[in-house]
C-alpha cells in the first residue's frame, strides 16, 4: 500500500514539474515574440502559430491576439475580421493599458476599413487617434492618419484626404520615422496632383526625395520617382515623365517594378509610342511579380494600343478579355461597397466603349469615309467640352481657395485683435477702436461664409424651387436636399453641430437640418413655400425653435447662429 503511495506521490509530482515546464517554456516563447516580432516578423509569426492553441487563461490570450495582430500588420498579412477584434477591443477597454487600447483600435478601424465599412472604420480611427496622442505614440499616430487619408480618399474628399496626409508627415516626423515621413509627403503630393496643383505636387515630392537620399531603402525611392514621373504626365512634360518612371524601373530591379512599366506604357501609348508602349506591357507579364491582380490592366493597355493603331479586331478581342477579367476581380472584391460601386462604374463606362466599338468596326467596313468624319466631329466637340469644363472648375477653384484664404487672413486678425483687447491697457479710447475692429472682422467673416453657403449648387437649387411657387417640391426631393444642405453646412461652418450638441444636449437630427435651413436665412413666406405649409406655421415652427434654443422671439435665429461660430 505504501508503495502505491509513493507510485501516486511521483505521477503527481512528475505531472507537476511537467506543467511548470510547459508553462515556463510557453512564457519564454512568448518573451522571445515579444524581442524579435519587429526585426524577424517571419520567425514570430511561426512560433505564435505553434502555441496559440496551447494558451488558455483569457488575459494571455488576448495579449497574444494583439501581438499577432502586429505581427501579421508586420508581413502584409491579412488582419483578423472585425467581429473577433471588437470582442478583443472590449477586453482592452477594460484590462488594457492605453497603449495597447490605442493599437487594437487601429486594428479594428483596419478590419472595418477592409470590409467597406467606411463610418465605423473612421469612428475607430479617430478614437485611437485620441489615444495614440495622449501617449505621445506618434509613429501609430501616424499610421491612423495615413489610413484615414486612404479612407477619405476613396470617398474622393480630396481636401479631407491631404489634411490627413500632411498631419501623418508631421507625426512621421516627430516619431523620427523618416522613411513614413517621406511616403506621407508622397501622398500630399498625391492628392494635390488629383486637385491639379502639380507645382505644389512636385514641391512636395522633392521634399520627400531629399528624405530618402539619406536612406538605403530603393522601395520609398521608386514610390517617390514614380510618383514624380506621374506628376510630369499629368502635366504632359513628356521627357521628365520618361526619365523619372525609368528611374523608378531601373533602381532596383529585385522590386516589383509592375507598377512603372504600367505607367511607362500608359505614357508611351498617350505620346503615340505604340511599339514602346506594348514593349513595356511584354515585360510586365514576363516579371516575376506578375500576377492576376495586374492582369486587367495589361489587357486595358492592350486595348487602348491597339484602338489607337486602329487594329479594331485586336482591340475587341483585348477588351473583351479585360472586361472577363474584371468581372472575376469584381465578384472575389464584392464586400467592398465603395470599391464595388467603382467597379460598376468601370464596368458599364467599359461595356459602353465595347458596344461602340462593335458599331464603329461594323460601319468602318460598310462607310468607312462617314464614320471617320464622325469620329472626328465627334472628338473636336468632345475636346471643346472637356477644355470647357476644365476652365470653368479651374476657376471653380480658384475663387474656392481664394475664399479660404480669406476667410484664414480675418480669422487669424480676429484672434490677434482678441488678444489685443484682452490686454489693452491703454485706455478707453483704443479700447473702444479694437472692438469696433473686432466687430468689423466678423461681420466680414459672416458675410463671407453668408455669400460661400448661397453661392452652392444646393442653396441654388432650393432658390430655384421656391421661385417655381407652392407645391413644386416633394417630400423625398426636399429631404434629399435638406441632407445635401446639411453637408455643405458642415463643410462652411465645421464647429457648429458640435456647439450646439454641448450646448443643448438634446439638440436631434431634425432639428439640425432646421438649423442649416435657417443658415438661408429665408422669409416666412419662401420657407413656407419650400416645406408645402402655410405661413402661420412657419411662425409657430420658429417661435418653437427660439424657445428650444432659449432665445428672445426677436431674435434672428440665422444670426445667433452665425454668431456662435464667430465669438
Amino acid at each position: 500500500m505504501k508503495n502505491l503511495k509513493y507510485v501516486f506521490y511521483i505521477l503527481v509530482c512528475n505531472l507537476l514539474f511537467l506543467s511548470c515546464e510547459e508553462m515556463k517554456s510557453l512564457n519564454t516563447q512568448i518573451e522571445i515574440i515579444k524581442t524579435i516580432w519587429e526585426e524577424e516578423p517571419e520567425k514570430a509569426y511561426l512560433i505564435l502559430d505553434s502555441i496559440s492553441s496551447l494558451i488558455k487563461e483569457e488575459n494571455e490570450v488576448n495579449q497574444l491576439f494583439l501581438l499577432k495582430c502586429k505581427v501579421t500588420n508586420k508581413l502584409g498579412y491579412e488582419l483578423p475580421d472585425s467581429q473577433d477584434l471588437l470582442q478583443v477591443k472590449k477586453w482592452f477597454l477594460k484590462n488594457g493599458t492605453e497603449e495597447s487600447q490605442a493599437e487594437i483600435i487601429y486594428f479594428l478601424g483596419r478590419a472595418y476599413a477592409k470590409e467597406g465599412i467606411s463610418e465605423e472604420a473612421i469612428k475607430n480611427y479617430l478614437y485611437a487617434l485620441e489615444k495614440a496622442i495622449n501617449i505621445q505614440n506618434y509613429n501609430l499616430a501616424g499610421y491612423i492618419q495615413s489610413y484615414l487619408g486612404d479612407l477619405y480618399e476613396d470617398r474622393k474628399d480630396i481636401y479631407t484626404a491631404c489634411n490627413n496626409y500632411k498631419q501623418a508627415a508631421i507625426f512621421f516626423e516627430n516619431a523620427g520615422n523618416q522613411r513614413s515621413f517621406a511616403l506621407a509627403l508622397r501622398d500630399v503630393a498625391r492628392e494635390y496632383a488629383f486637385m491639379d496643383s502639380c507645382e505644389l505636387s512636385l514641391f512636395y515630392l522633392d521634399q520627400a526625395i531629399s528624405i530618402t537620399e539619406k536612406l538605403e531603402d530603393a522601395r520609398s525611392k521608386i514610390a517617390i520617382y514614380n510618383g514624380i514621373g506621374n506628376v510630369f504626365r499629368i502635366i504632359k512634360d513628356f521627357p521628365k515623365a520618361e526619365t523619372y518612371l525609368l528611374l523608378s524601373i531601373n533602381l532596383d530591379t529585385t522590386v516589383n517594378t509592375i507598377p512603372g512599366y504600367l505607367a511607362l506604357s500608359d505614357l508611351y501609348c498617350s505620346h503615340g509610342f505604340l511599339d514602346k508602349s506594348l514593349k513595356c506591357l511584354d515585360k510586365v507579364e514576363s516579371d516575376t511579380h506578375f500576377s492576376l491582380r495586374y492582369e486587367d490592366m495589361v489587357a486595358y493597355n492592350r486595348y487602348r494600343n491597339y484602338k489607337e493603331s486602329e487594329n479594331y479586331s485586336k482591340a475587341l478581342s483585348y477588351l473583351e478579355q479585360y472586361v472577363e477579367i474584371y468581372d472575376s476581380l469584381n465578384f472575389a472584391n464584392q464586400r467592398s461597397n465603395i470599391h464595388e460601386l467603382e467597379k460598376k462604374y468601370n464596368r458599364t463606362k467599359i461595356e459602353k466603349e465595347l458596344q461602340e466599338l462593335k458599331i464603329k468596326r461594323q460601319y468602318y467596313i460598310i462607310v468607312i469615309c462617314i464614320i471617320s468624319l464622325s469620329l472626328v466631329f465627334l472628338l473636336l466637340l468632345y475636346e471643346i467640352y472637356r477644355r470647357r469644363t476644365k476652365s470653368r472648375l479651374f476657376i471653380q477653384q480658384k475663387e474656392m481657395d481664394n475664399i479660404k484664404i480669406k476667410l484664414l487672413d480675418l480669422s487669424l486678425e480676429l484672434e490677434q485683435k482678441k488678444v489685443q483687447l484682452d490686454y489693452v491697457i491703454a485706455g478707453e479710447t483704443e479700447s473702444i477702436n479694437l472692438e469696433r475692429e473686432i466687430e468689423n472682422l466678423k461681420q466680414q467673416i459672416k458675410s463671407i461664409k453668408t455669400n460661400q453657403l448661397s453661392n452652392t449648387p444646393i442653396a441654388k437649387k432650393i432658390i430655384a424651387l421656391i421661385s417655381k411657387g407652392p407645391n413644386s417640391s416633394k417630400s423625398d426631393l426636399l429631404e434629399n436636399m435638406l441632407n445635401s444642405l446639411a453637408k455643405e453646412v458642415e463643410l462652411i461652418y465645421p464647429q457648429l453641430r458640435i456647439t450646439l450638441l454641448d450646448l443643448y444636449p438634446n439638440f436631434q437630427e431634425s432639428d439640425w437640418r432646421y438649423c442649416c435651413l435657417q443658415l438661408l436665412n429665408l422669409e416666412i413666406k419662401s420657407e413656407a413655400i419650400l416645406l408645402n405649409i402655410n405661413p402661420g406655421s412657419v411662425s409657430t415652427r420658429r417661435s418653437r425653435f427660439r424657445q428650444k434654443l432659449g432665445l428672445p422671439q426677436e431674435v434672428n435665429i440665422c444670426e445667433f447662429l452665425q454668431n456662435k461660430m464667430i465669438n
